[in-house]
C-alpha cells in the first residue's frame, strides 16, 4: 500500500498549549514503565525528526 502519512503532535490541537504547560505534565503518560508508554515515547519522537 502506497499512502502518505502526515504526522502532527496532539500539542498542536490543543488551543491554550502553552497556557497550560506550566500546570500539566503533558509527557507524563511517555514516562510510565510500560511497553505502551515506550512505543508511544519513540512514535512521539519519530514525529519530531520528520
Amino acid at each position: 500500500m502506497d499512502t502518505d502519512i502526515t504526522l502532527v503532535p496532539w500539542e498542536n490541537v490543543y488551543l491554550k498549549g502553552a497556557e497550560h504547560e506550566a500546570e500539566v505534565d503533558f509527557d507524563a503518560h511517555l514516562k510510565v514503565d510500560t511497553p505502551l508508554a515506550s512505543f508511544l515515547a519513540v512514535a512521539t519522537r519519530i514525529c519530531e525528526f520528520v
